[in-house]
């Protein structure tokens, strides 16, 4: 099978490497062409609201390449997906314009989506012949660490600015955002779909011509936000589940002490309430976040159209329990809260007062909350069962 390649060139005002980067570009066609199964390759250049000479200087190479030209700015991000727009190849890739990224390393990196049949190879700057600056080198393995904890993939460089994408994939990762955390934001969504592919090259990478346009804090916290942005997109469950697990670690060890003493002496002293309350409270929100990270979690599986064939135990119980069984268990719920607090709803009824202990009062109320919280997740479950299958009947009907 032959593929035809397309590689998009964002610009702004790069002046001083535009020329260059152009001249690599054209040169390295060739070598594209015999070392891969790549046979045409376009490239296209996209003047993202350059005040300076950028887009006469690379004008000047047409018709060899495709000159796209607007103004005003409208960020990195941008000016790449307009190249994807105009693209006409099977495979899409860019580099920056920099004079960073070397374009023979296209060879590299199509070779290896053939060979491991992957949907996105990206070319990484973090191998030993990368001149890449250090403070970007520590801010970048801050954020793939990050990426593997919340996606458990390995991933050495999440914001590279050269990649090869098949251009049948991007509707999966789209949509993106336009601005210079466009390259993270591709990553992290393409890491956490189950139905992608991704890979990594070493390439070389040299210091940049010009002036850096990257702001390391500004750009640094946007690049957090997209990393957390996606893991909530994609895998929700896992960020919920983790404070939810340190809830309930905490209400765990906290409820030692009472319930030893409980077993000794078979009451509880009234110093104990403050203590009692916050691990109701703990106990509580633990399990609310469990339901509400699950109930999410079911969203955007049927917006990203993924399965999960192999889920966490944690997972599979709270979907056994509050999901597939949620009307069932606010029944339960309920029950254990009349019988705890039966003698105090008697008394009163009867006479106004109320005299059971208080811990009593506090376990009803914790009974009858998750009783609430339990009707309210399996409504909504069975509301979500009927979404997706009502989406899965309409797309059959269509693909008919």
């Amino acid at each position: 099978m032959f593929y035809s390649l397309s590689i998009i060139i964002p610009a702004y005002n790069e002046e001083d490497a535009i020329v260059s980067i152009i001249e690599r570009s054209l040169a390295a066609r060739q070598h594209i062409i015999t070392n891969t199964l790549v046979k045409d390759v376009e490239i296209i250049v996209v003047s993202d609201g350059s005040v300076d000479k950028t887009p006469e200087l690379a004008k000047q190479f047409e018709p060899q390449i495709k000159l796209i030209a607007y103004v005003p700015n409208k960020g990195y991000g941008a000016a790449i997906k307009t190249g994807f727009n105009e693209a006409s190849g099977d495979l899409v890739s860019f580099l920056d314009a920099d004079g960073t990224c070397d374009p023979l390393f296209f060879s590299d990196m199509i070779n290896r989506m053939e060979e491991e049949n992957a949907d996105i190879v990206i070319g990484s700057r973090m191998g030993k012949q990368s001149k890449m600056p250090g403070i970007r080198r520590l801010g970048n393995t801050i954020f793939v660490n990050l990426i593997k904890i919340l996606s458990k993939q390995e991933l050495t460089d999440s914001a590279s600015g050269m990649r090869v994408i098949k251009k049948d994939k991007l509707s999966r990762i789209y949509p993106l955002p336009d601005g210079l955390h466009f390259t993270p934001a591709m990553s992290v969504k393409a890491l956490f779909d189950s139905n992608l592919k991704i890979s990594e090259v070493d390439m070389t990478y040299e210091e940049r011509v010009g002036e850096s346009k990257l702001s390391v804090l500004k750009d640094g916290f946007r690049f957090l936000r997209v990393i957390i942005e996606a893991a909530l997109g994609y895998n929700s469950f896992r960020i919920f589940a983790i404070n939810a697990v340190l809830l309930l670690f905490i209400a765990g060890y906290y409820s030692i002490e009472p319930l030893i003493y409980y077993f000794n002496n078979t009451a509880l002293e009234e110093w104990m309430i403050y203590r009692m309350i916050t691990i109701s409270t703990l106990t509580t929100s633990g399990i609310i976040l469990l339901i509400i990270g699950r109930v999410i979690q079911t969203l955007s599986d049927i917006a990203n159209a993924q399965n999960h064939s192999s889920e966490s135990i944690i997972r599979k119980s709270t979907n056994f329990l509050f999901i597939r069984f949620g009307l069932f268990l606010s029944v339960f719920f309920a029950i254990i809260g009349l019988v705890i607090l039966w003698n105090g709803i008697e008394t009163y009824i009867e006479s106004g007062q109320v005299f059971i202990h208080w811990s009593r009062v506090l376990l009803g109320a914790q009974a009858f909350t998750l009783s609430i919280v339990s009707f309210a997740s399996g409504g909504f479950a069975v509301g979500l069962r009927y979404l997706k299958d009502k989406l899965l009947y309409n797309l059959k009907k269509q693909d008919n």
